[in-house]
């Protein structure tokens, strides 16, 4: 996906062949991912460089088999998180890249929809079982093994059906509390994507959010 922390590099990489979807290649595309480059990087303490050349050779409407350089791979959407992201399966090389999903440092964070969040969990969950990846890469944190993603995938999962539930019991601000939150550091992001996790959930049911 086209996050500003996954594309703010690509200026720099001028050689380098650049596959997205087609969500994420609009988002290059439009500016979208450069103007969030620009905020974010400053709020994060990190400097940019050759935002003018952000680009995208290659665009994927997921799901469908593409050639990467040397190597074949499956796609399959992976939306929830955002609306653009990609789950990348190497089958040959039995590595599955899947963004900003499943890591052990953040909880999930539901930036477009928590519905398909779920969905994409899903996924995970069926791929990996299926396909066994030596290496499962996420956008944040060290690379996993099968076992290792699946129980984060379990905990995740569990975590998302809770916000679905409480959305559609209609958001009663005494049962929020109750919302198991997975533990990945405990620090001040996770807070602040539980709660917007919560928001979302209940907009998308078209409950009152509690306050």
């Amino acid at each position: 996906h086209a996050d500003w922390d996954h594309v703010m590099a690509l200026g720099v990489l001028a050689d380098a062949q650049v596959t997205a979807s087609t969500g994420a290649a609009e988002r290059i595309r439009s500016g979208e991912a450069r103007a969030s480059i620009e905020k974010e990087s400053v709020e994060a303490y990190i400097p940019y460089v050759a935002l003018d050349a952000l680009h995208c050779e290659q665009e994927v409407e997921p799901p469908a088999d593409v050639t990467l350089g040397p190597w074949t791979a499956v796609c399959r959407p992976g939306r929830g998180h955002t609306d653009d992201g990609l789950l990348t399966l190497f089958p040959e090389e039995r590595i599955l890249v899947i963004g900003d999903y499943l890591s052990e440092l953040e909880i999930p964070f539901a930036h477009s929809s928590v519905a398909d969040y779920q969905q994409t969990i899903h996924t995970l969950i069926g791929v990996i079982e299926r396909e066994r990846p030596e290496f499962v890469v996420v956008g944040h944190g060290r690379p996993h093994t099968s076992d290792r993603a699946l129980q984060i995938a379990d905990e995740d999962l569990d975590y998302v059906e809770a916000l679905l539930a409480f959305a559609q019991a209609g958001c009663p601000a005494d049962q929020a509390e109750r919302i198991a939150v997975p533990f990945r550091g405990g620090g001040p992001y996770d807070r602040v994507a539980h709660g917007a996790n919560v928001k979302l959930a209940c907009e998308a049911a078209g409950a009152t959010i509690p306050a």
